[in-house]
């Protein structure tokens, strides 16, 4: 059954305990819903880039205020209908996207805190310093906040979209078409492989001197699979993605110097769906043992690295009935921009020295371990990295 509306998708419905009885807001929502469907999508709905939104989230205490982009919507993108065949973001609470599906009839989305349709572009486009158009993507585990007449609010339970009156756009997009960013990546190729995952070929840019360029596949706003290149510019392939879903490819560019990164996301991509079905694959791992019996990461030491840099000495875990053919293992190091270091593994167990890393900047570790029968990964997080 296809559910359409996203007002329903806002919040959960609020039952007394004991009786199947709507509570008041639960009763607004049903009247919002019927407005929804019977209703074109108002034309004053909109995204816009979130200027000044970390700042504002951090100066408000919330949880989630780290994101490689921020963007902010009307409250038209919260209660409009959504359209079969559109890119719709399902939004947690604090406003991170969650994950960016393709809607169809077979999915509810009547459990989920919040979402809105992606407009067209797939992101909102802007004039940079030099007078050119360009693309800010809306990806997986960017921040959405909600403009509205008292400010620009979180999406939280402390929201109520049924109070809230819409206003005009204060940052409307410029007209005409955006030009890529020349340090994105471009998608060459989507292909299905034999065992209906989906591979994808990535041309990088080449690194300008005393630099280095990696790129990132990640999916649902969780699995992150991370390449290094060989910093020419030389096309790689990243291989057991999943069929027929959104995913985002972004870019990372490392400041050899100083340390500093500098991502770019392309627009979210769909993969091919799979030619027919997929009989469910056996997994090579166990999530609850995993979780249980793998210690985490730990930084045992930390020194001056190369050309000033910071060094640190991780502990990194033995991951027990190890078979590289059925399973990956990264280190995965995460500055304050959400920008992400991955270091292939064994699973052997040791400490590793990390170089090249800021002597000023915070950063936080986990080991990874994907499964590459599912594709699914387990997380063991470890210590900060201060």
């Amino acid at each position: 059954m296809f559910y359409f509306s996203p007002p329903a998708l806002y919040y959960y419905a609020t039952m007394t305990k004991g009786r199947n009885t709507m509570s008041h807001k639960s009763k607004v929502l049903a009247a919002i819903l019927a407005l929804a469907l019977s209703s074109p999508a108002p034309a004053s709905a909109w995204w816009s880039i979130g200027l000044h939104s970390r700042e504002r989230l951090i100066h408000d205490g919330e949880l989630n205020v780290n994101a490689n982009s921020y963007f902010t919507v009307s409250v038209d993108e919260l209660t409009k209908s959504l359209e079969l065949g559109s890119k719709i973001a399902v939004i947690n609470s604090g406003g991170v996207i969650d994950k960016i599906i393709t809607l169809t009839e077979e999915i509810d989305l009547s459990t989920a805190y919040a979402a809105a349709q992606l407009p067209d572009s797939g992101g909102v486009k802007y004039t940079d310093g030099d007078g050119v158009i360009r693309l800010d993507a809306i990806n997986q585990g960017d921040i959405v906040t909600v403009e509205t007449t008292d400010g620009t609010k979180t999406i939280n339970n402390d929201l109520d979209v049924t109070k809230e009156t819409v206003v005009a756009n204060p940052n409307p997009e410029p007209t005409g078409t955006p030009v890529a960013d020349p340090n994105s990546s471009t998608i060459t190729a989507l292909a299905v492989s034999s065992n209906n995952s989906t591979s994808i070929t990535i041309t990088p840019p080449a690194a300008e001197e005393n630099t280095s360029v990696s790129v990132t596949v990640v999916t649902d706003g969780r699995s992150h699979t991370s390449v290094g290149t060989d910093n020419a510019g030389t096309p790689v392939t990243i291989t057991d993605v999943p069929a027929n879903s959104n995913v985002t490819v972004q870019t990372t560019i490392t400041d050899n110097t100083t340390g500093q990164s500098t991502t770019v996301q392309n627009p979210v991509v769909t993969t091919p769906a799979a030619p027919e079905p997929v009989t469910p694959p056996t997994p090579a791992r166990d999530e609850a043992v995993d979780k249980a019996t793998i210690t985490q990461p730990a930084v045992t030491s930390q020194g001056e690295g190369s050309n000033g840099h910071r060094s640190a000495n991780i502990q990194v875990p033995e991951i027990p009935n190890f078979d590289s053919s059925k399973t990956s293992v990264q280190l995965v190091i995460v500055d304050k921009n959400g920008s992400t270091t991955a270091m292939g593994l064994g699973g052997d167990g040791g400490v590793i020295t990390v170089d090249w890393l800021s002597p000023t900047e915070s950063y936080t570790i986990k080991v990874v371990i994907r499964d590459l029968g599912t594709g699914s990964e387990t997380s063991i997080a470890g210590n900060r990295l201060p």
